[in-house]
């Protein structure tokens, strides 16, 4: 048997499957928290770019000041440069301010970004602001959505499997709240 298909909690010797005592069984690699997991599986439908820029739209109400927050909002990204929108021309003036701050908040993200400067303008007419996530679902008392109650009649079976496979609700959630930052701009 290939040694990728192989179960380290099981021994196969001449036909018959013993376990394996948990001493004996090799270390795996520490594990990887779920938002990880989520942003790598859609970074794999998604380009480059658009997977980058999702990150900065899931992370955005936590790096930035809540008034920021609310008038600015992660336009694009090219190269290193992640350019934002701004509803008034003083939030760029605050944004120039917070930089270095927002900066450093972007290079803690990971997997890291590599976004080296921000590049602020006046946001167009139709652009869309994004509204911050519930802080815990757990600490509202309430269940996180479900395609049923979210009504997202558009999305991929793949998406619905994951989210029915999510084993607790902050999974649900991350797998949600991407999902739905990554289709806004279709």
């Amino acid at each position: 048997m290939p040694a990728n298909l192989r179960c380290p909690h099981l021994r196969r010797d001449r036909g018959t499957i013993t376990a394996v005592p948990r001493r004996d069984r090799p270390r795996l690699a520490a594990r990887r928290p779920a938002d990880d997991l989520v942003w790598n599986a859609l970074a794999r439908r998604l380009s480059p770019a658009r997977a980058r820029l999702g990150r900065v739209v899931a992370v955005w109400h936590d790096l930035a000041p809540p008034s920021l927050a609310r008038a600015v909002s992660p336009g694009r990204i090219r190269g290193q440069t992640l350019t934002l929108y701004a509803r008034h021309a003083q939030w760029i003036h605050e944004v120039r301010y917070l930089e270095a701050e927002l900066l450093e908040g972007l290079r803690r993200v990971r997997p890291p970004l590599g976004i080296e400067r921000i590049d602020v303008r006046l946001a167009p007419a139709d652009a869309v602001v994004f509204e911050p996530p519930p802080v815990s679902y757990a600490a509202a008392g309430r269940r996180a959505p479900t395609p049923a109650r979210a009504a997202d009649a558009e999305m991929p079976p793949e998406v619905r499997r994951a989210l029915d496979e999510a084993p607790d609700d902050e999974t649900r959630a991350a797998l949600l709240g991407a999902f739905r930052a990554l289709s806004r701009d279709r």
